[in-house]
Parts: structure tokens; sequence; C-alpha cells
């Protein structure tokens, strides 16, 4: 560009003090292991190497045909242009690492399908330690004093916390090669009293998150591309710490909703009980003499109150926040038991409600609480579609054995899903009916997923009504044994009494 007027010596002299000058301030506080050294060489060689050839040729056919700045640029935009097409392919076949693949993979189905905190922490510490070979520990650093004693005592005012956030990442070999100062010297201490061989920290969030990576049993320092995976690995779980908090906080305002709106239906099933207390209570006087009445008497209020005692516990369940705990138990007898809170909310509304377990085994590993609010958000949704719709109404609750595992669904004779809605169904705070908050449904889906399973809605049908399918998976050892049932019940009886 500037012919004869900068000596060609200049160009080899800058390369040179660049290089030198990256060299320094790679190893004073990075480590490279010598396989990545000799990778990241060939790498740059190659790529180098492609570049220069295709730029040397693409400016010797230009010389000649324009103005130099234009033949430069032409020259500068292909070598960029190429660089990034090689350079993704290179970058694959110097730097595939199955084992780095296998749990980020892992990492992103982990921030997927937890549901609560404490398992998240759980799985993605021992999905990292897998992947590093020593011990993990997932810490979200709160509000409130620590006295630096354990690692899970992490505070946000601690000066450790505090220092790391300023250095985003620290290894023992990284603290021993920069300059010393009062907060690397807080860190290096934490680090040794923790046996830790590394700490990185995201907070792209509001909430941030530490990983603690203890020592390798061989004592193997974390080189850099290390420490940068684990920066993705600890942002990854950062944003998954996130979701879970807002799903929790949102799934139990659903389950506040639900417990509302079957509370107040549940009022005349409690009453009923009551009321045959209280006459056997205004007879008692009359007839105490004969023992037949005392031992019915004694007989009917037990069971009654046993029921009533049983409503209410498992309103407060669905209220209460809870952990998901999977449990080998029988899908028939949770819907059972289901039936019980929203079977008179269906019947109060004059539907009739339908049950056909085709399922020949029912048993299989999931949690009652979380199924239950699945089944609730399904039935309420279709309470909401049909309460303004004439006769005959009907929601049917089925089941069947399907390839995957065990399908539960829930269907009725309602207007069914239009497919303009159908793509953003799943999503929050889309609602069919101006009664709903819109959560049901993504949160139903999020509970399904955590538990490993699916759920799901039928394509629209002219003059078919909607059918949402939740599939459970299955344990392999299960064999078929339990015949299937078919019942109905109508808008004046009281479901599962039979």
């Amino acid at each position: 560009m500037f012919p004869g007027q900068i000596p060609a010596i200049t160009t080899p002299l800058l390369s040179l003090v660049f290089i030198a000058l990256l060299a320094y301030s790679i190893t004073t506080h990075k480590i490279f292991d010598a396989q990545y050294l000799f990778r990241i060489t060939a790498y740059f060689l190659t790529l180098g190497a492609i570049t220069t050839t295709l730029s040397l040729l693409l400016y010797e056919s230009l010389q000649g045909t324009a103005p130099v700045l234009l033949i430069f640029s032409i020259v500068a935009a292909s070598a960029i242009a190429v660089n990034r097409l090689i350079g993704t392919k290179l970058d694959k076949l110097f730097f595939n690492r199955p084992e780095l693949s296998a749990a980020r993979e892992s990492v992103h189905k982990v921030a997927r399908t937890a549901l609560s905190e404490d398992r998240l922490k759980a799985e993605l510490a021992a999905t990292i330690g897998g992947w590093t070979e020593t011990t993990v520990s997932v810490l979200s650093p709160e509000e409130g004093p620590s006295d630096g004693s354990a690692l899970q005592s992490l505070g946000l005012d601690d000066p450790v916390f505090q220092a790391l956030q300023e250095l985003r990442w620290v290894t023992p070999e990284r603290l021993q090669r920069e300059r010393t100062s009062t907060s690397r010297a807080l860190l290096q201490s934490y680090l040794e009293t923790h046996h830790l061989g590394a700490l990185v920290i995201s907070t792209k969030e509001e909430t941030p998150l530490v990983l603690a990576i203890g020592l390798r049993l061989s004592r193997r320092p974390f080189t850099y591309p290390e420490v940068q995976h684990l920066l993705e690995f600890a942002s990854l779980s950062q944003l998954a710490l996130t979701k879970v908090r807002l799903v929790e906080q949102a799934m139990h305002a659903d389950r506040l909703v639900t417990v509302g709106v079957l509370g107040a239906s549940l009022a005349h099933e409690i009453r009923n009980p009551l009321y045959a207390i209280k006459a056997f209570a205004d007879l008692l006087a009359d007839h105490y003499d004969r023992p037949e009445f005392r031992d019915q008497f004694r007989t009917m209020v037990g069971a009654e109150i046993v029921r009533i005692d049983e409503l209410l516990s498992q309103l407060m369940r669905m209220a209460s926040p809870r952990k998901p705990v999977l449990v080998i138990q029988h899908l028939h007898t949770v819907v059972e038991q289901s039936l019980d809170l929203v079977g008179h909310k269906i019947r109060s509304q004059g539907i009739v409600l339908q049950t056909d377990f085709q399922a020949t085994q029912d048993e299989l590993a999931t949690d009652s609480a979380y199924t239950r609010q699945v089944l609730f958000n399904l039935c309420l949704n279709a309470i909401q579609v049909l309460v303004d719709r004439p006769d005959p109404r009907w929601i049917r609750i089925a089941t069947r054995d399907v390839p995957e595992g065990l399908e539960l669904s829930v269907s009725d004779n309602g207007p069914g899903i239009p497919e303009a809605i159908r793509g953003r169904l799943f999503q929050r705070f889309q609602s069919m009916s101006a009664r709903g908050l819109g959560l049901g449904l993504s949160i139903s889906r999020e509970i399904m997923v955590s538990l490993g399973g699916s759920l799901d809605a039928d394509a629209f049908k002219p003059g078919q009504g909607a059918v949402f399918r939740a599939v459970f998976p299955r344990p392999a050892s299960m064999t078929a044994s339990n015949p299937p049932a078919m019942v109905n019940y109508s808008a004046s009886t009281r479901p599962l009494s039979a």
C-alpha cells in the first residue's frame, strides 16, 4: 500500500514483538498442556498456510486490474471468509473431544429436565465432576454473613467471593504466577483450605453461580482450555438455576390457584359427611343403649373423618412447596385419588366424567403430587372450555399401553384446539379461556419432561374436542397383569364410589 515509505523489515519485527508479548501474557498465569500446544500450533500453521496461499493467488490474479486499496480490501475480505469457513472445519479436526461433547450434552439435558434446585445442583456436580475426574460443588452465594468455614457458606459479601468476581477464575498455578495482592492471598488460602484445584464464577444473571472443583488425584493442574470449558459449564449452570427457580415459583403459584378452585368445590364434598355425623350424633341419645347402633356410629364416624382428613391432606400437599421424589406406584391409584378432589368440580358443572383404564400394567416410577398437578391442570382446562357449552358434555380420562411406556390421556367434547394456536399452546400465559392464567399447560409439560416423559395435544379434527396425552416412561421389568376397567360417572353420581 505504501511502497518505498515503510521499511520491509517492519512487518516481521512487529509480528515478533506481538508474538513475544502474547507469549509472555499467556505463560504468566495460564497453563497449557503439551498436547494442546501441538494441536493449536498445527491448527494455526494449517490455517495460515491455506489462507496465505489463497490470498497470494487472489492478489496475483487481480494485480494491475484495479487500485491497490480495492485489491487489498478484496483480498482481506476473502481471507476472512476463508478463515471462518476453513477454521470451523479445522477446529473440529484438531479439537474434537468426545468426552467434552458428552459432558456438554449432559449439562444441557440436566438444565432441561431438573425441576428442583437441589436436584439440579447434584446432577450438575455429578456431570461436571465426571468430566473433570474430581469432585465438584455447585454454589449459589446468597446474601448474608459467611464464616468461610464451609463451601456452602460462601456469601455475596464474602471477600473471597468479591475477589473471585474480579478475576472470574482462579487456579493455584495462576495465583502463584501472578503478582501477589491481598485478594489473591485470600483466594490462595481458600483454595488450600478446601483442597480445590479451580474456582470459576458466572455472574451474567441476577443469581451468581460458582463451580468449586477439587484437586485431582493425579495432582494434574487445570489447563487454560479446561478452565474455558468450566466457564462455559458455569454459565449454562447459572441459566439452568435461574430457570429452575422461576419454574418452582410458577409451579407453586399454579398449585395455589388449583387449590383455590378445588377447595371451593370441595365444600359440598366435605359437608356431606359432616351432615351424616351430625345426624348420628342427634340420634345418639335415643339409641345409645343399642350395641349395633354404637358400632355403626363408631364405624361411620371413623370412616367419614378419615375421608375428610384425606381430602384436606391432599389439598395441603398440593399447596405446599416440595421437591419431586420418584417412587414406584400405581398410576390408576393416583388417578382415582385425584378424582376425589377434581370429580366434584366436574359434576357440579353438570359434566359427565368417564374413565377408561386400558393399561394392562399401571406400575411406574413417578411423583404422585406432580402427576396429580398435571391431571388437575388438564381437567380444569377441559372444564373451562365446556362450562358454557350445551349438553351433552363429557370429560374422559383414559390410560393405555404405548411403546414409550404408559399413556394418560384427558379428552373432552369441546370445540377442540384450533391449529392457529396449537404452535404456542404450551407457552406461558397462553390460554384459550378468559378464566385461565395460561400457566397450567406450560408447567404440566415441564413436569412431564422432568419425570422423563412427554405431554402433547392431538391435531385439530373438525367435530372433535381436545385430546391431551401425557406419556410416562415405564421400568423395563414391568409385565402386564392388570385387567382394563371402564366406568361412566354421571353428573349426579359420586366418582369412584362403586
